[in-house]
Formats: structure tokens, sequence, C-alpha cells
């Protein structure tokens, strides 16, 4: 019997039933390949130094329209640090793209399809907003 306020779920055929091997898909497999790899020349990303962590969802849409972002916390207050990379982090981690570290507070939101070469790395590195 159900603890009180709960309602018991009938049982289902499809509940109890077993499951059949064949139908398992593993996740790997239910994983759209990432586009193949394009020139977009880095002057072309997008450039976010957010102020609050606000500005996440905007960081967001960016990218979920494919772009390169780069993601300056050299203003975002240092207790939201962390929680601006972990939000970064689960967008890439979804779409199967990467957050690279640049700098110690400059960061590469990048989706699948972009190949981060040593040119781009250093463009970026030395670019003169990244420091501000």
């Amino acid at each position: 019997s159900p603890a009180p306020g709960r309602r018991s779920r009938p049982a289902s055929a499809a509940a109890t039933a077993p499951v059949n091997a064949g139908s398992i898909t593993a996740l790997d497999s239910r994983r759209t390949s990432p586009a193949p790899s394009r020139s977009v020349p880095v002057s072309e990303w997008v450039l976010y130094t957010p102020m609050d962590f606000a500005e996440a969802a905007a960081i967001g849409e960016s990218f979920k329209q494919g772009l390169p972002v780069i993601l300056n916390l050299t203003r975002l207050k240092d207790s939201h640090h962390q929680r601006m990379i972990d939000f970064c982090g689960g967008m890439t981690f979804v779409t199967g793209g990467r957050l690279t570290p640049i700098t110690d507070t400059v960061y590469l939101v990048g989706p699948a399809w972009l190949e981060l070469t040593k040119q781009m790395r250093s463009q970026l590195a030395e670019s003169h907003h990244l420091g501000e």
C-alpha cells in the first residue's frame, strides 16, 4: 500500500516486460557527429566580458548559434567565476564542444566543429582586449 497522500502506479506490461537487447542504443551512437571543421577567422568570434552571471543566457544564445565564444572573466565577480565556467562547460559537454583556457581568466567556448590551432591560440592570447 502506498504512503499516505501518494497514489500507487498501475502495473503495466511495458514496465515489467524484459528489455530486448537489440533495442538498446549506446549513448555514443545516438550523438550526432560534429560538423566538419570550418575556418572562421578569430576576428569573427564573439567576445563576452560579463559583469554578472545573468549574462550567461546571452553567451548561451551565441554558442547555440554555433559561434565560437571568447569568454573574458576579468570583470566578473570572483564569486561567479566557477559558476560561469560550470555553465559553459555544461554547454560544451552536451554539444561535443570544448571549453579551453586561453589565460587564467579567458576561455574559448568552442563548438564541436572548431579545431583550435596554435596560431589561433596565439592570436587569442596576444589580443589586446583580453587582458582588460
